[in-house]
């Protein structure tokens, strides 16, 4: 073999492995991106919002980083779009409970709780835009997974049904109103 094609092979092995190394996932980017989550999660419980929001961010981009899967990017997604919408940053936020749940429609790893989590979210946010019906379209779908929700979980969707109900009856829209009022400490 000539020393071109000896070089020429080492290029193309170099390449391969740089191509082999970004295709994959990096375990150095999925411990980053859980110790962000974690930082988020222990600043949201402090309120300290700011900072829940900077390590929400930092735990998504090192998903995409890593290449860490679509099911990790719903739910990194999922959790600074929570952060973004206690921030008032609606619209960011609905931005990402959309993606968020169009990943978590398809991907087997979610259940219908983990998605209903996503509608309720989605439904809050477009409702702070002023988006109601929209919301509405969204929240129906928690109705029949309500029961399998406790705790504060429990009373965020009990709120988030009774503001509904509320509006959908000033909107006239009487049907998803019962519907919303009867989801309501019902089991």
């Amino acid at each position: 073999m000539s020393s071109y094609q000896t070089d020429l092979s080492r290029k193309w092995a170099v390449l391969s492995v740089a191509l082999l190394l970004t295709a994959c996932a990096n375990p150095l980017n999925r411990h980053t991106s859980q110790h962000y989550a974690d930082t988020c999660f222990e600043a949201e419980d402090n309120g300290r919002m700011q900072l829940a929001e900077e390590a929400c961010t930092r735990a998504l981009r090192n998903v995409e980083m890593g290449n860490l899967g679509d099911a990790l990017k719903s739910t990194r997604m999922y959790d600074l779009g929570r952060i973004k919408r206690q921030l008032g940053k609606f619209e960011e936020a609905a931005d990402l409970q959309l993606e968020s749940i169009r990943i978590a429609e398809v991907d087997p790893a979610f259940d219908d709780v983990a998605r209903a989590r996503r509608y309720a979210e989605l439904a809050m946010s477009l409702a702070a835009l002023d988006r109601w019906r929209d919301g509405a379209d969204w929240l129906v779908k928690v109705v029949p997974v309500r029961s399998k929700f406790d705790g504060a979980e429990a009373a965020f969707l009990e709120e988030v049904f009774a503001r509904y109900a509320t509006r959908m009856k000033r909107l006239g829209a009487e049907s998803l109103a019962r519907k919303f009022s009867s989801a309501i400490s019902s089991d």
